[in-house]
């Protein structure tokens, strides 16, 4: 016996070092793997920090940049500072210091030659195309879009590649690449589904229902827009300003200024929250054109001017804004009969073969009319010519981008189907393997088991017997103990302690303490009693407790006179709801007028007893 001891132990304590071994292993493996995730992470505080102070970052972005300046970062070092240098040149780009921003960038770009790192090279490139979009670079701003994705994708998290493709959607769009913006959307879409990110959903929909106003499908566009505002509302001022200056675009290009005024002074409410001049400006403009086409001309008058204000006083703005922004300013002075002012505008020297289609098409429709207005009937004739051509010319590029955009999502809607073919076989075989290795496990789990279950039945056989000595022997101490401290006793003390009482003391009370006793211990060991007993305990608890509380009232009992008092009840029902009742329904009611009252009503109904407890308190 001693030497199966011995061999227990020893197995017992070399499994104990494996374990052991395998802890110290584990710990190691936890702490490198923590001390690399740190090292990836280092961006982690400073992006939660930011991620909380996006509001303040669009309404103040002169706050933000002191507070990412004073910010201390616990992470690398080096990186830290050149990240915070591109957050503080997003809040330069925020309130319009292109020029700051630029520096910024210049600066970072500058170390990460030295020091290659994509997380950092991404967002300095995302940026830079950001800031060539607004100047109207767009093809050199793609560039840099494509390859912020690319660094983006090379990283083990790719979170922030949703909004670059947002960013490459939105430039494709402008350059009229309306088929590769609706599938950069959708990459976007489903980057943002698979990741759980829904932040970005709403300027997703948002980009599609822009995409689709081009390709004039305005009721898949308003589908979108809609889809984005009851999903996915705007909650940030920046959010708001973009949603519904998009969605007044719809309705404009559908000529429903009524509707499209009512998006615009929404996004003209966001940008006052905003230091963003640009995204003021970009609203006044459409705001003016509003009022013009509702001949509201003080108010286009009043719009026009501050847009053009600031178009026209930024040196590096694209020209096609500005002749965008002249064109509205001479269809003013048309409505306005100032041909002169309208003259002097449309024969500004601008390098039509720049322009935009859209554009071009209103220039020369601003032409026909100002030949018209002067009587010049056979310039009006040429230039409403060109205006056809224009008309034709864009209706061709969106029956084309039309067909394109179809033809990608028909292309689109293969592969998913593909990939759910394939997915649905992998599956299937996997869930094929997976039977056969349940089996296998089962097996040998239930082997395992049966012999553990043996070997412990054997081993509680021996001591089964045991244990239930040991039950024995401590029931009959604890009946025992039991019996020595009798019941009866306890009353027959009360009993002879109330005999031997003073006269004149009240004993009421103590001998409707020993009747409720009596009782209690009666009903304890009974599942039923009768009608008459149970009354009999309610009437006993209630006197005593009206004994120490006059203000509590006796319950009034009212049986009908078919009911059987010999009829068995569960032990107790009426007692806890008059006891309950006395205990909290009357609390408070001293200080009113109203007297308490508690009835207890019996009748038979349906051939069944029916028992209702009321009082006129607060209830129970």
């Amino acid at each position: 016996m001693v030497s199966v001891y011995r061999k227990i132990m020893t197995m017992q304590i070399k499994n104990g070092l494996c374990l052991l071994w395998l802890f110290v292993l584990l710990l190691l493996f936890a702490a490198c793997s923590h001390r690399q995730k740190d090292d990836e992470l280092w961006h982690k505080d400073i992006d939660e920090f930011v991620s909380g102070h996006q509001s303040l970052m669009q309404s103040y972005p002169d706050s933000m940049i002191m507070l990412i300046r004073n910010f201390k970062c616990e992470g690398n070092p080096d990186k830290s500072d050149q990240w915070k240098k591109l957050l503080i040149a997003k809040c330069y780009y925020m309130k319009g210091a292109d020029a700051q921003c630029q520096s910024l960038i210049d600066s970072v770009n500058a170390y990460c030659k030295q020091t290659p790192d994509n997380r950092i090279l991404s967002y300095a490139d995302n940026l830079q195309g950001i800031l060539l979009l607004v100047s109207g670079k767009r093809k050199e701003a793609l560039n840099y879009y494509e390859k912020a994705y690319h660094e983006i994708m090379n990283l083990d998290s790719c979170g922030e590649a949703i909004d670059v493709c947002i960013n490459i959607a939105d430039a494709s769009r402008q350059m009229g690449k309306l088929a590769d913006a609706s599938s950069w959307y959708r990459r976007a879409y489903f980057l943002a589904d698979s990741l759980n990110q829904h932040e970005a959903q709403n300027s997703i929909l948002s980009g599609l229902g822009q995409v689709y106003n081009d390709l004039q499908n305005y009721q898949l566009a308003h589908h979108y827009f809609q889809k984005a505002e009851r999903l996915y509302p705007p909650k940030n001022p920046k959010d708001v300003h973009f949603f519904y200056n998009s969605w007044g675009n719809v309705y404009s290009s559908q000529e429903k200024p009524a509707e499209a005024l009512k998006c615009f002074l929404k996004a003209q409410k966001a940008t006052q929250q905003m230091e963003q001049p640009l995204a003021t400006a970009i609203v006044d403009a459409n705001l003016g054109q509003t009022y013009l086409e509702l001949n509201r001309l003080d108010s286009a008058q009043k719009y026009l001017t501050l847009t053009t204000k600031f178009f026209f006083a930024q040196p590096s703005m694209q020209s096609d804004v500005q002749f965008y922004v002249d064109g509205l300013n001479a269809s003013l002075a048309l409505k306005q009969d100032s041909l002169a002012k309208a003259t002097e505008i449309l024969n500004k020297p601008y390098d039509l073969s720049k322009m935009s289609p859209n554009y071009l098409y209103l220039y020369h429709k601003g032409l026909a009319a100002l030949c018209e207005r002067k009587g010049q009937y056979a310039k009006a004739l040429q230039y409403q010519k060109l205006m056809n051509q224009y008309d034709d010319s864009l209706r061709n590029a969106t029956m084309v981008s039309n067909v394109q955009e179809n033809e990608l999502r028909f292309k689109q809607d293969t592969a998913i189907v593909r990939r759910d073919l394939s997915l649905s076989t992998t599956q299937a075989e996997v869930r094929s393997f997976r039977v056969i290795l349940l089996l296998i496990i089962g097996l040998l789990v239930m082997s395992v088991l049966a012999l553990i279950a043996f070997i412990r039945y054997k081993w509680m056989r021996s001591k089964h017997q045991h244990h239930e000595e040991m039950n024995r022997m401590m029931a009959l101490k604890m009946e025992n103990v039991r019996n020595r401290f009798s019941p009866h006793f306890v009353f027959n003390v009360l009993n002879i302690f109330v005999s031997n009482l003073p006269k004149g003391v009240n004993v009421k009370p103590l001998q409707l303490l020993i009747q409720v006793l009596r009782a209690y211990l009666l009903s304890c060991d009974k599942m039923a009693v009768s009608l008459e007993e149970e009354l009999q305990m309610v009437t006993s608890y209630s006197t005593l407790r009206h004994e120490t509380n006059p203000f509590l009232p006796m319950p009034q009992f009212h049986v009908a006179k078919d009911v059987d008092m010999k009829l068995m009840l569960p032990s107790m029902i009426i007692q806890i709801p008059v006891e309950n009742a006395l205990k909290h329904a009357f609390v408070g009611m001293k200080e009113t007028e109203d007297k308490p009252l508690l009835d207890v009503n019996i009748w038979v109904e349906d051939d069944m007893l029916r028992i209702d407890v009321t009082d006129n308190g607060c209830g129970v």
